[in-house]
């Protein structure tokens, strides 16, 4: 709430600001930058907020209003490009439920806008970041959709960016790329698919391994919210495994256990960073399902 009324206070002055100086480009994207954290405030649907998606849908509005005005100024200016197309996942993202095709929409304009950067600086690590980040929206949307062939096709673009980017020690993609892993082994677990299904969530449990090679260079706050999704993309991997079609009971059965395991560790690790201030919904919700499908494997 402090944030809130410190970010409203710096509004009036930088609308102010703008009014006065137009032409003033680097006030403008301090402008935008300063709606885009009114939005997460207000209610950022990953982060702790004041849980007002209302109010973050229209300040995420007023961001893309002038990042659509400083891109249509200047569409050569590769800054311009990179606020314009966050600024249209952020509307995406707080888009009410019943907009699904609106929300797929921007999220491809969006997408269309960071490949652009791609091809101008492929080297640029956080465009190729956002990028990988783009896929994965898109493939959540088309999720939604029910378009599984595609959202497919969407996660593996983002796989593909992300890993690159994690084996080369950029630590920040890591939490997109263990969702991601764990999307395409839930997909394939449905599909009967073992080989790829373990083969995707036994990624994710490397990647978000606290001891593997690929924590190194990693900070404890990265690390602590790692650790129970990798663990929980084993067991609830193996949970839809177990239930699987033409599966025998014998592999079923086998399946259930080693879901059961992997679960408690996943629940055990979630609930140890209850009290932790960066707990945030989203996390809430992954610890939530991996009480619901333990429950579910307990009965007879």
């Amino acid at each position: 709430q402090q944030a809130l009324e410190q970010y409203k206070r710096a509004l009036a002055l930088l609308e102010q600001l703008t009014r006065e100086d137009p032409a003033n480009v680097e006030c403008q994207r301090i402008l935008l930058s300063t709606y885009s954290h009114l939005g997460d405030v207000f209610g950022n649907p990953k982060w702790r907020s004041l849980g007002d998606a209302a109010g973050a849908l229209q300040a995420y509005q007023q961001m893309l209003a002038v990042a659509r005005r400083l891109y249509e100024a200047d569409p050569a200016n590769q800054q311009a490009v990179s606020d314009y197309a966050n600024a249209l996942s952020r509307v995406a993202g707080t888009l009410p439920g019943r907009k699904p095709a609106e929300r797929l929409a921007m999220l491809r304009e969006s997408l269309k806008l960071f490949q652009q950067i791609q091809q101008v600086n492929p080297q640029n690590v956080m465009n190729r970041w956002d990028l990988g980040h783009g896929y994965g929206l898109v493939g959540d949307a088309l999720i939604e959709s029910h378009d599984t062939a595609g959202a497919i096709r969407a996660y593996q673009e983002s796989i593909s960016l992300h890993e690159a980017l994690v084996t080369a020690g950029v630590t920040a993609p890591a939490p997109d790329l263990v969702g991601t892993h764990e999307k395409l082994a839930l997909e394939a677990a449905k599909q009967g698919d073992r080989e790829s299904a373990l083969l995707h969530a036994r990624r994710a449990l490397e990647i978000s391994d606290p001891v593997g090679l690929l924590a190194k260079g990693r900070s404890e706050n990265e690390q602590r919210f790692l650790t129970p999704r990798g663990t929980a993309a084993m067991g609830l991997t193996y949970a839809l495994l177990a239930s699987a079609k033409h599966v025998k009971p014998a592999d079923a059965e086998q399946h259930r256990r080693q879901a059961a395991d992997w679960l408690q560790k996943s629940l055990a690790s979630w609930r140890q960073l209850q009290a932790d201030p960066a707990f945030a919904p989203p996390h809430r919700q992954e610890m939530e399902q991996v009480e619901t499908v333990l429950k579910a494997l307990s009965k007879p």
